[in-house]
């Protein structure tokens, strides 16, 4: 089995120091320290625990309060709702994140659009979505975001040295038709997140692995964007030489034991990294990729939420979100 040369291997640890050094800076000048409210639903496989645990270390190694809620499996959207709307009334609270995965009777689309915008630290209701896709510039935003996903791959790039200004640029997703539908962070990176990233001039082609062409594309991408189910699923003959890839959805193939004897769910995406060898020019693996860049990324956004409430009275982006 061949090992993919370190060299080629990109992690997203030092975007991620960088992003959190901001927040530390922002968090040391407030007067009151950031607070967070994290929703995640108890699903009996450990995971709800080990995802609020990692993002509650992450968000309050930079000086944050996080507060969590872990829901039963049972749980209903009025639940929920109940928890949101709580938190939307707190002004103490700056920043909401509900976590997947989700039992199937939550309809998580219409709990992010609950999340008042100005505490929305993933970018993702409608209102900041409407201000990325605008051609005027114009927005009724006070602090209109980015969302999470476009922000960590222009951090995560620019970290790595991958230049986006070449306008024969050829790019290529590939994803599986259930995970567009079940996953909304990757539904938004693959149908809105993706082409506000890469140049407007740039041959961006969204293709599934039901399309019997996809592998043709992807032999000729320049950036091949990986958010597949099927664990370790595309091997070295999937890519072109000098080829960039980004492995973007985790699949839980198991759990691992750390040092400290802490069970984790191991993980791994759909680009077999042993396959790959060194034909790549840079690949960006699973979990220790972009996921590290997306939590740095809302440790900075809690920061400048909080920094932004401080110094502004928000009850009109409020009123202006909710069409009043």
């Amino acid at each position: 089995m061949t090992t993919l040369a370190a060299s080629h291997i990109h992690t997203g640890f030092a975007a991620q120091a960088s992003l959190l050094d901001r927040a530390r800076v922002l968090n040391a000048d407030a007067d009151v320290a950031p607070r967070a409210l994290i929703i995640a639903f108890d699903l009996g496989n450990g995971a709800a625990n080990h995802l609020v645990g990692l993002h509650v270390r992450v968000l309050e190694s930079t000086g944050a309060v996080v507060e969590s809620r872990i829901l039963p499996a049972h749980a209903t959207q009025a639940d929920l709702y109940a928890h949101i709307d709580a938190a939307n009334e707190d002004d103490a609270i700056d920043g909401i994140l509900i976590l997947i995965p989700v039992p199937p009777q939550i309809d998580f689309r219409a709990g992010l659009n609950r999340i008042q915008p100005v505490k929305d630290i993933e970018g993702v209701h409608p209102a900041h979505a409407v201000h990325m896709l605008s051609t005027s510039g114009e927005s009724d935003l006070l602090f209109p975001r980015r969302p999470v996903v476009v922000d960590s791959f222009l951090e995560l790039f620019a970290d790595a040295g991958v230049s986006l200004d070449d306008d024969d640029l050829s790019v290529a997703i590939v994803s599986d038709v259930e995970i567009i539908d079940n996953n909304p962070l990757a539904n938004l990176m693959v149908r809105a997140a993706a082409p506000a990233v890469f140049p407007a001039a740039a041959a961006l082609s969204l293709v599934t692995l039901a399309n019997p062409k996809t592998k043709d594309i992807l032999r000729h991408a320049d950036i091949v964007v990986v958010s597949l189910l099927r664990p370790r699923f595309l091997d070295r003959s999937w890519f072109k030489d000098g080829t960039v890839v980004l492995d973007f959805a985790p699949n839980v193939i198991g759990v691992k034991t750390l040092a400290n004897g802490r069970q984790v769910p191991e993980l791994c995406g759909g680009v077999d990294v042993d396959s790959v060898a060194g034909g790549v020019s840079k690949l960006f693996p699973i979990p220790s990729g972009i996921g590290p860049v997306m939590l740095g990324v809302l440790a900075r956004n809690l920061a400048e939420n909080a920094a932004y409430r401080r110094t502004h009275n928000t009850e009109d982006e409020v009123c202006s979100a909710a069409g009043g």
